[in-house]
């Protein structure tokens, strides 16, 4: 990756300014400290943390929006603990797991039926954790917002304009203009920080379209196109973008006007570099 492992890219090629590390019970002490301390003031440039069960063990850590699991945890308390990390200021976060017909197979001695079970079976994940441990799952308000399987049964309007979208338009990431050799964007990467703040305007645009909420033609994203999905896109992709027409010509929104709300709003970012 080069520079662009750290942040910003032009950041001195320490530790503390990469985004991505590793943890387990074999790592330096002072660096699992510098780690954790970082991510409990909310100062880590962290974006990635590649960590065995020793991370996290009486840490309250509030900002984990994801987790990957590479092969199946043994048991269930092991997984619960392991996707526990995730989301624990209450805010949306998910936990994913790869693994193949290995990880499965019942040559695996230490893995439990029930987390054979609970990845191939085909019914609610929520439900299968619950029940496991005693208790019931509640319904919640979007069935995407559940599991995998919930996923795919979604039919509320975001989940049915992100179809319409995938068939109007290329992935944002498939549009973004090939550099060539010595060629740099107009406009350099906004950090994290940036991002983030970016982000939140464009949400605050999006809640400013009329038709916000529930309405006789459903919500804003499906009024306007204007989804959350494509609100993360375009920040975290806002130094590619040159003007209205660029924006407009690369995604798929339903009106000229919001590209150029869309694009005000962007440009003042990009100008504070």
């Amino acid at each position: 990756m080069g520079k662009e492992q750290y942040e910003p890219i032009d950041a001195l090629p320490k530790a503390e300014n990469r985004l991505f590390t590793q943890f387990h019970a074999q790592y330096p002490p002072q660096e699992k400290e510098r780690i954790i301390d970082g991510l409990i003031l909310g100062k880590s440039k962290l974006r990635i943390v590649f960590a065995t069960v020793a991370f996290g063990v009486g840490l309250d850590l509030k900002d984990i929006r994801q987790i990957i699991h590479i092969g199946l945890p043994c048991t269930m308390e092991e997984y619960f603990q392991e996707a526990g990390r995730a989301g624990r200021d209450g805010l949306p976060s998910t936990a994913h797991i790869y693994y193949n017909s290995y990880d499965t197979s019942k040559a695996r001695k230490h893995l439990s039926s029930v987390m054979r079970d609970y990845v191939q079976s085909k019914k609610c994940k929520r439900e299968i954790i619950m029940e496991y441990f005693g208790f019931s799952p509640l319904p919640l308000d979007t069935a995407h917002a559940c599991c995998d399987y919930h996923e795919k049964l979604c039919s509320c309007d975001d989940c049915v304009l992100s179809g319409v979208a995938s068939l109007m338009a290329p992935t944002l990431t498939d549009q973004v203009p090939p550099l060539s050799n010595g060629e740099v964007y107009r406009y350099p990467k906004l950090n994290m920080e940036q991002v983030a703040k970016l982000n939140e305007e464009l949400v605050k645009f999006r809640l400013s379209l009329p038709g916000h909420g529930r309405t006789i033609v459903g919500s804003s994203s499906l009024s306007s196109g204007v989804t959350i999905k494509l609100i993360h896109e375009v920040a975290e992709n806002a130094h590619t973008f040159s003007s209205a027409e660029d924006i407009e010509k690369r995604l798929p929104f339903f009106s000229q006007s919001h590209a150029i709300s869309i694009w005000k709003i962007v440009e003042q970012f990009l100008q504070k570099k």
